[in-house]
């Protein structure tokens, strides 16, 4: 993947995060043209004339017939069982058969040239429009494998299994692992200003979304034992304010998996958020010393309990932490601003306020910084050099810069 750099910094926003994965699937024609192009492309590798698709649901006469369309289309060329499938797998989707088109996909190996990545897209994608979260996570992490080492690749599909990827871990509030996918993004120059604001500010943007609320439904509506749906689950019912059942939940998880660190995390948010401050102490104690490695909430929650016990530089150490991980972390530098106030340290008091406020500043503009927006990026910019962010402040520039350029070679020439 490392020759897609020069693809350039930024690709233009595809729109909102919800349109832009959900449009995709809506565009099927008979044949799809980037299927009917692979498939051409795929034609020097042997020919397969077997009518088994290995998909009990695609009958004899279903894969003759495709077979045929192939050979019509591209009289030229040899065709393969994987193009075929390929083929299959539209047909499946336009007529809205989507658990027989995963199956043609998926019976196509990621190491077939032309067809193997483009079917693990494709897979990726109408799994999750299947709610198969786990499923769809897997086979879009193997076509980011595969385009790691692969010697030719679509900057289009590169980009286009990254968003779905990172959709699917900001459905499941992952944050840290969502982090892991757009840093990577971010170095092969695929990245945009949406992906760029979930890298620097994660705490900045709206989890407690109806549409992620919804998605997390349908997810475990198919997957009810999936553990890291349920814990997403509960912590959307503690961002709305349903603590008891978030707690219910929660501590039911937590007897099964006792030394799951994760579920600590977002019971130890509903017990603070709550205001239930001896079970936040009582499940905090239970725990192991605090690392470097525990989810970003739960450091955060020790902070915000030895804050309440007026631990103050036990607060400012966990506080700290976090915000080197999190810098934009608004409620962690409000910590350490309130510590330092009881610590009397005034020059460390005002520096936490200042930066406090600057990330409330962020916060409320942060919307403006869209894929027109150039004067935004800037000033976002602006604000994370005043942070220290320097690879942030960097990244919108270089937004701001890809911005202007685009703008001029969209306007009409002078005369």
């Amino acid at each position: 993947m490392k020759n897609l750099v020069s693809v350039g910094v930024v690709l233009a926003i595809l729109g909102g995060l919800t349109a832009y994965y959900f449009q995709a699937n809506s565009k099927i024609s008979e044949p799809k043209t980037e299927v009917a192009k692979a498939a051409k492309d795929n034609g020097t590798e042997q020919s397969n004339s077997g009518l088994d698709s290995g998909v009990p649901e695609i009958s004899n006469q279903q894969f003759a017939e495709a077979r045929e369309w192939i050979q019509q289309s591209f009289p030229n060329q040899a065709i393969t069982k994987d193009a075929v499938l390929m083929v299959l797998a539209e047909r499946a989707v336009r007529d809205k058969q989507l658990e027989t088109a995963v199956k043609c996909y998926q019976q196509v190996p990621t190491s077939t040239p032309k067809l193997g990545m483009l079917a693990r897209l494709e897979e990726g994608k109408l799994l999750v429009e299947l709610n198969m979260a786990d499923e769809a996570e897997s086979a879009l992490r193997q076509f980011i494998d595969a385009a790691r080492v692969a010697a030719q690749l679509d900057p289009q599909q590169v980009l286009d299994a990254f968003k779905w990827l990172t959709y699917i871990l900001s459905v499941e509030i992952r944050q840290e692992d969502r982090s892991e996918v757009l840093k990577e993004q971010h170095q092969i120059g695929l990245a945009d200003p949406l992906d760029s604001k979930q890298l620097f500010f994660p705490n900045l943007l709206i989890l407690n979304s109806p549409a992620g609320k919804k998605k997390i439904a349908g997810f475990l509506e198919k997957s009810p034992d999936n553990l890291r749906l349920q814990i997403a689950n509960a912590r959307y019912r503690t961002l709305e304010g349903s603590y008891e059942v978030a707690v219910e939940t929660l501590t039911k998880l937590r007897d099964k998996n006792p030394k799951d660190l994760s579920i600590a995390a977002v019971l130890a948010e509903a017990y603070f958020e709550s205001a239930d401050s001896t079970k936040l102490a009582e499940l905090l104690a239970s725990l192991p010393a605090a690392s470097a490695t525990e989810p970003w909430l739960l450091r955060r929650m020790r902070g915000e309990h030895a804050l309440e016990n007026k631990q103050w530089s036990q607060a400012i150490v966990h506080f700290e932490a976090v915000l080197q991980r999190d810098p934009a972390n608004a409620p962690s530098q409000m910590g350490c601003a309130k510590a330092w106030t009881a610590l009397g340290d005034e020059e460390k008091r005002v520096q936490a306020l200042l930066r406090s406020g600057i990330i409330a500043e962020i916060r409320v503009n942060l919307s403006k910084v869209q894929s027109d927006a150039q004067v935004a990026c800037n000033e976002l910019a602006s604000k994370c050099k005043q942070l220290g962010m320097a690879d942030a402040a960097t990244v919108f520039e270089r937004h701001a810069i890809t911005i202007s350029q685009q703008q001029k070679a969209g306007e009409p020439s002078k005369p």
